[in-house]
């Protein structure tokens, strides 16, 4: 009888601790900091031209673009702009204009081969894009912003490498959340 006791509060405790680990794994145990919002709030939006590393735009082709146009797409749909689109040849004095600068960083996106053979093994994809935001009117820079995004190597391989594939859209609508978190109301 003592022994089945003892098992079964064995048994209890181990799976608490399991549960209490999971809780503290999945829930990030991270506070989030509030982000100072702009002092005025833009009618238009123009992203100039994404900086990369041209060995990385060689490497990872069309993922630059990908991300822009997730961007974009994104901060259109949301309808709180007068206007979101790419920047042109112009040069541009509005007062109602943000330009945003996006420049990539850091970028690992694991093929579908390594994801295939390798697994969870073969790593984490992640992006870091540094956002300079310049109030057109003034030329002043408003506002910096380094934002990153991995995934987890073990849900790509349960996926086979669909989280590592999506990853540069996930990133602009990342970034058009952020941009949209710091634009006051007014």
């Amino acid at each position: 009888m003592k022994k089945q006791n003892f098992s079964m509060r064995f048994i209890i405790g181990m799976l608490s601790l399991v549960l209490l680990l999971s809780f503290t794994v999945f829930c990030g145990g991270k506070a989030v900091a509030s982000e100072t919002k702009l002092e005025k709030k833009y009618e238009v939006l123009l992203f100039q031209k994404f900086i990369i590393d041209p060995k990385l735009e060689t490497d990872y082709p069309g993922v630059v673009s990908e991300c822009e146009k997730s961007t974009i797409s994104d901060l259109q749909a949301k309808n709180m702009f007068r206007k979101v689109e790419r920047a042109g040849e112009g040069a541009v004095n509005d007062e109602q204009t943000l330009l945003v600068q996006q420049k990539l960083l850091t970028l690992r996106i694991v093929s579908g081969a390594a994801r295939f053979w390798g697994g969870a093994f073969a790593g984490q994809s992640e992006i870091i894009v540094e956002l300079k935001m310049t109030d057109a009117a003034s030329g002043k820079i408003v506002h910096e912003k380094v934002l990153s995004t991995a995934n987890n190597p073990f849900a790509a391989a349960w996926t086979f490498g669909g989280n590592d594939r999506t990853l540069p859209t996930d990133m602009g609508k990342i970034i058009s959340e952020y941009i949209v978190s710091i634009m006051p109301a007014k």
